[in-house]
């Protein structure tokens, strides 16, 4: 009896006897690849063992942890209960790692999904705050010209007061040349009424 694990074992005298023995021959050839297998494994058990544990001697992940847990779950009992421990110990620790993996991949994405998400509200913010200017550059500028052409307008009379006066003021003296000399007047007066219909 195993005194570890309490369970059955046997060992050979010699081994001479597997090369008579063929039931054990065949187990040994049908099992040969899971016990390369337990070998590899029960290698780094001892290196983990030595080292008092340390998490960075489990089984690696990829072909190693693939074979404890192929172990663990097809040939459990080519395994001594310190080796599955192992394995189980091993394939915890990357089971937790790869859950942090994926939680650290989730708020990687959350804030991504978030700044992105802030960078189209700022996007559109300053796209609207662009166009609301553009509407009260576009009012300015109407107005502008408004004023201008109210401007414009407002000269426009007041040229034509002026002109109207002076034409007034011009036939008014006219008017006073012609009592005094009525052929210089009748002049004065044919070119004021010229000088009228021009404004």
């Amino acid at each position: 009896t195993d005194q570890q694990v309490e369970a059955p074992t046997a060992s050979l005298a010699h081994e001479a006897l597997l090369s008579r023995w063929d039931r054990i021959t065949d187990w040994i050839r049908s099992n040969r690849e899971q016990l390369n297998m337990r070998a590899r494994i029960e290698q780094s058990q001892q290196r983990w063992t030595q080292q008092s544990l340390e998490s960075s001697l489990l089984l690696p992940a990829g072909v190693p942890l693939e074979e404890g847990r192929l172990l663990i779950n097809s040939a459990r009992h080519l395994l001594t209960e310190d080796t599955a421990d192992f394995v189980r110990r091993s394939i915890s620790f990357h089971d937790l790692a790869d859950r942090r993996q994926r939680q650290v991949r989730g708020f990687v994405t959350l804030v991504m999904l978030g700044l992105t998400a802030a960078s189209l509200l700022g996007f559109w913010r300053a796209r609207k705050e662009g166009a609301e200017t553009e509407r009260q550059r576009a009012i300015a500028v109407e107005q502008g010209q408004k004023a201008a052409r109210s401007e414009a307008a407002e000269r426009e009379r007041a040229e034509e007061l002026r002109n109207t006066l002076y034409v007034t003021q011009l036939r008014a003296a006219a008017d006073a040349v012609n009592e005094a000399n009525p052929v210089l007047g009748n002049t004065l007066l044919q070119q004021c009424d010229q000088d009228l219909r021009k404004v």
